[in-house]
């Protein structure tokens, strides 16, 4: 089994919340025997927001790869106003 936990929060010190839950959940899955890896879209290089773009980023195509290749997926996401941004 293959999980993928996919750290959305742009906050990049370690200690923040998404960065602590992500770190706990790898432990915790290292522990279990289940290979995993933690993909922080902040250091990504994903170019967010870029609608001049024509053809898809390298950084696209491996957070593609790694959800598609995953059995198991862990979401971490901020919260805006007690919901989740799109």
């Amino acid at each position: 089994m293959k999980a993928f936990i996919f750290n959305g929060a742009l906050e990049r010190r370690q200690e923040s919340t998404s960065g602590v839950l992500s770190n706990y959940f790898a432990e915790q899955l290292n522990q279990l025997g289940v290979e995993n890896s933690v993909f922080n879209l902040a250091d990504s290089g994903i170019p967010l927001f870029d609608t001049s773009l024509s053809r898809i980023p390298n950084s696209v195509k491996i957070m593609n790869n790694l959800f598609l290749e995953a059995d198991l997926h862990f979401w971490l996401s901020p919260l805006y106003h007690g919901s989740v941004p799109g």
